[in-house]
């Protein structure tokens, strides 16, 4: 075997173990960027949780806005270390994180605008840059793109996503639906 022949041999084993590594390395980012993934509910389910729960919604929403000057998001709810500088009281803190569970919104709450949108996030997929997520939504004023079925807007490959919809529940709550 001539020396080139070994060296070309050599390239092409070196080349495969790297697109090995590469691929393998790949799936398993893929695998813990997506790992977090919680499909998204129907919005009749979601829209029977929140008759069921509408109470404990508004009573969330009251907490929020007394608190709002102390955090902006309550998320992972299954670590207290995102509060613990907050100013808010541990007590309180296990109120959010029981209401919350009770509710079934894992990915907490988030407050935007001085309490004027407060979203109680149900479920995310994929990442930041290319994933979407499925709330409820209080707002003081209402929002633009508002639909008649979330669901219907969702599987309709012909729309184009970037921007969040809204389905009106009652008063200033909502659905919500954002692709980006």
């Amino acid at each position: 075997m001539s020396k080139l022949q070994r060296v070309l041999i050599f390239a092409g084993v070196t080349t495969v173990v790297v697109v090995a590594i590469s691929v393998l390395w790949l799936y398993a980012m893929s695998s813990v960027w997506t790992s977090g993934d919680i499909p998204h509910p129907s919005d009749a389910d979601m829209l029977a949780n929140f008759q069921a729960h509408k109470a404990e919604f508004t009573q969330l929403v009251g907490m929020a806005q007394e608190d709002k000057d102390k955090f902006r998001t309550v998320g992972d709810l299954s670590s207290q270390d995102y509060l613990s500088n907050s100013g808010i009281p541990q007590t309180r803190v296990g109120e959010y994180q029981k209401s919350c569970r009770k509710l079934d919104l894992p990915r907490g709450i988030t407050i935007y605008e001085n309490a004027e949108v407060i979203e109680f996030t149900v479920s995310t997929q994929g990442l930041t840059v290319g994933g979407s997520s499925k709330s409820y939504i209080y707002r003081q004023t209402p929002p633009e793109n508002v639909v008649t079925d979330i669901d219907a807007y969702r599987n309709n490959p012909q729309i184009n996503r970037g921007y969040p919809v809204y389905r009106h529940i009652k008063g200033n709550w909502y659905l919500c639906f954002e692709a980006n």
